[in-house]
């Protein structure tokens, strides 16, 4: 083989794994563009930002199903999968993720939105072992607001009313941006302090 042949394998390479790193940076924009979308209340706007999202995250994963970044695009497709409401399909691409990552904050996050993918589908026993955890171990201030929001929603609706209106409280706390999340919350249940 000559030195030019190596020279434009090298480089085919090189452009192969920065268009996987750019699908799964792109991924990642546009669901950060999804998550302040619907905290703002723009829903449609979120919707097709969560949608470009797992389409990137999707093609990244598809690209290199065994690549260096494989965990990180199947955490994004899970996110973005979740956030449509395709919980069965997120929670498949967040158990694997979890599974192949030896990132812990990948694995933390991950485990967090399975829970939730679970107690979207109403399987409360399953979904608050991963909540318990989130509150026990995360350090990401939105994640920990998310696993008490979704611990909060749990205890509610297993009669454990106080100690999920605490756990709503400590949700609203931690991000200010649950706000009215919590506030549906609490008008649900007839509370209002």
């Amino acid at each position: 083989m000559s030195g030019r042949s190596v020279a434009v394998l090298v480089w085919a390479a090189w452009a192969s794994g920065c268009v996987y790193l750019n699908g799964i940076y792109n991924a990642q924009r546009r669901f950060e563009a999804g998550e302040r979308a619907r905290v703002e209340g723009r829903a449609l706007e979120a919707d097709s930002a969560y949608a470009d999202a797992v389409r990137k995250a999707a093609s990244a994963f598809r690209s290199e199903p065994e690549g260096e970044w494989a965990d990180d695009a199947l955490y994004l497709l899970g996110r973005g999968l979740l956030r449509q409401g395709e919980y069965a399909r997120a929670l498949s691409a967040l158990e694997h993720a979890a599974a192949r990552t030896d990132d812990p904050d990948l694995r933390q996050g991950a485990r967090l939105y399975q829970g939730i993918a679970l107690a979207h589908v109403g399987d409360d026993v399953r979904a608050r072992p991963f909540l318990d955890e989130a509150v026990n171990v995360t350090t990401d201030r939105d994640r920990l607001a998310e696993a008490y929001f979704w611990r909060g929603r749990l205890g509610v609706r297993s009669g454990r009313v106080d100690e999920g209106l605490f756990d709503l409280d400590r949700a609203e706390r931690s991000n200010p941006g649950l706000r009215i999340s919590v506030l549906f919350e609490r008008l649900a249940l007839g509370v209002t302090t």
